[in-house]
């Protein structure tokens, strides 16, 4: 009895682990911020911490936003946009805007700014 329980638990394990395995890896250059409008104001304001999102979770490093050889980098984050858009937000979240703005990055230009920056990257595989 007790063998066929573990069995069964060791089938479920390997099944769940390759479900996950095989599900996509979200982009982790495109990222989503919370905005009360569409306005340009809010764009311009927006993307730096769009940028900052996705520098943390491509280095790790919370802090990197205050770095000083990166804050020139987030003041411009513009440059490095490939696609933006703006998109209700879903029902259940946490904060109380309306919009959200998903803004997707240059992958070459953001792995440049970190190594420029002699910031880690890590690495999915």
């Amino acid at each position: 009895m007790k063998i066929t329980k573990y069995l069964h638990t060791l089938t479920f394990c390997f099944l769940f682990s390759s479900a996950l395995l095989a599900s996509p890896i979200q982009d982790i250059y495109t990222t989503s911020v919370p905005v009360a409008n569409r306005s340009t104001q809010t764009l311009n304001q927006a993307l730096p911490k769009a940028l900052g999102v996705v520098l943390i979770k491509l280095s790790g490093n919370p802090g990197i936003i205050t770095l000083p050889s990166i804050q020139p980098a987030l003041t411009q984050a513009s440059k490095l946009v490939q696609s933006y858009s703006f998109q209700q937000s879903p029902a259940k979240t946490t904060t109380d805007q309306p919009l959200v703005l998903q803004v997707s990055f240059d992958k070459e230009g953001v792995r440049n700014l970190l190594q420029n920056n002699h910031q880690a990257i890590w690495s999915l595989s």
